[in-house]
């Protein structure tokens, strides 16, 4: 009966879609940002780890971690070499084992040399900066991505340091703030964090770091009773990445239908399903796209997060998703590789990983992927299925 009720109407396949997956191209894409990145990304230093996740991840599932060309023993004069080991090891380079978890980057020294760089007066005192902290979306980012890399995870040397601080983050109310130490009380707190916690959480197998009764009536509270979303903190407005936060959280928890009361589902789920784009006049835009909210223009990334959320919710076949395919197709840069944000933009790297999850997951579903060659994804953890197994031998560590 939902499906019956919340199902667009149906609508045709872009004319604006390629007519084949540039797979070559993507792959050429996000080798080329994992060495060299436009001046644009410049602000984003602080959080460089989330940039080569997206690449990483993106060309694991484009199976290219997998191709001879793209190891250790690759043509280092090809646009396609990448040194697998290198990315490893200036991973680790982030690693806190005192803080318990990774930082976003080198910007006030890595953790080798941070110390000597940082030595003040003549006894050498060692003074730590006020901004060096470790940060929970970046401990996710950097354990998925070490997965993504067949890294044994032997220096990672005291995992269950993270789980103490994991602990240490939660607030009263449930949410995660989003670094440790925290230096004032003004460090962001949402459900994005909680979800990083959950995943963190799961990579480990450990979920001492969790209340997760309180960390589910969180979720909760930041579901809206107008529309039936869910917002990134309590009496936000609804939005497509803060749905998916909430709905991976509490499927990874266990919590998905743990309240006694279905009723909040059915609206989380008409209100994704309301977020396919489906115009009457495609003269001048593709249709068939997601948008984040209402109002709002179709977005790539939202095929993953709402359709991500839908498919943990098991109504993934409410949307028309040849025609989403279609959209995210038609996003592609036949020049450069990669995917745009909208038709017609250029391609960055977070369009480009998140339109490429939801080609994965997307793959059973509808008529335009048949030729595609895109791995499985963990819909909930944001990393290849096949690459889970590699965190086994951190259980019980």
């Amino acid at each position: 009966v939902i499906h019956d009720c919340f199902l667009p109407d149906r609508c045709s396949p872009s004319k604006f879609a390629p007519t084949r997956f540039l797979r070559s191209a993507h792959i050429k894409f996000f080798t080329n940002c994992l060495s060299n990145l436009p001046a644009g990304y410049t602000s984003l230093d602080t959080n460089r780890l989330t940039l080569v996740h997206f690449c990483v991840q993106s060309l694991d599932l484009l199976g290219a971690l997998d191709d001879d060309a793209l190891g250790k023993n690759g043509d280092e004069n090809t646009s396609n070499f990448i040194d697998k080991s290198n990315i490893i090891d200036w991973i680790y380079s982030l690693y806190d084992e005192d803080l318990g978890g990774f930082c976003g980057g080198a910007y006030l020294g890595n953790t080798r040399n941070y110390q000597e760089r940082h030595a003040v007066g003549s006894q050498g005192n060692n003074h730590v900066h006020e901004y060096r902290h470790v940060h929970i979306a970046m401990t996710f980012t950097a354990l998925a991505t070490l997965a993504a890399l067949k890294d044994d995870f032997k220096r990672l040397t005291n995992p269950h340091h993270i789980i103490v601080t994991l602990r240490k983050m939660q607030r009263s109310n449930g949410s995660y703030g989003a670094v440790y130490p925290p230096n004032a009380s003004d460090s962001e707190s949402d459900l994005r964090f909680v979800y990083c916690a959950c995943a963190i959480s799961t990579f480990l197998s450990n979920w001492d770091g969790i209340d997760v009764d309180l960390a589910t009536k969180y979720v909760h509270s930041c579901g809206t009773s107008f529309d039936g979303g869910i917002g990134l903190v309590p009496g936000q407005e609804s939005h497509g990445g803060s749905t998916f936060c909430g709905v991976a959280s509490l499927k990874l928890m266990g919590m998905m239908g743990e309240d006694g009361n279905e009723e909040w589902k059915s609206d989380l789920i008409r209100w994704c399903s309301q977020r396919q784009v489906l115009l009457t006049n495609e003269d001048y835009n593709p249709s068939g796209g997601m948008q984040g909210r209402p109002n709002k223009l179709q977005d790539t990334c939202y095929s993953y997060w709402i359709g991500g959320s839908l498919l943990l919710l098991d109504s993934f076949d409410v949307l028309d998703h040849d025609a989403l395919q279609s959209y995210v197709m038609s996003c592609q840069n036949e020049k450069m590789g990669g995917f745009s944000k909208v038709h017609g933009a250029m391609p960055d790297v977070l369009h480009s990983f998140y339109s490429l999850c939801y080609l994965s997951i997307s793959q059973e579903e509808g008529s335009n992927l048949h030729a595609m060659k895109v791995n499985k994804m963990e819909c909930a953890l944001n990393v290849r299925s096949d690459k889970m197994k590699y965190f086994d031998v951190l259980r019980d560590s």
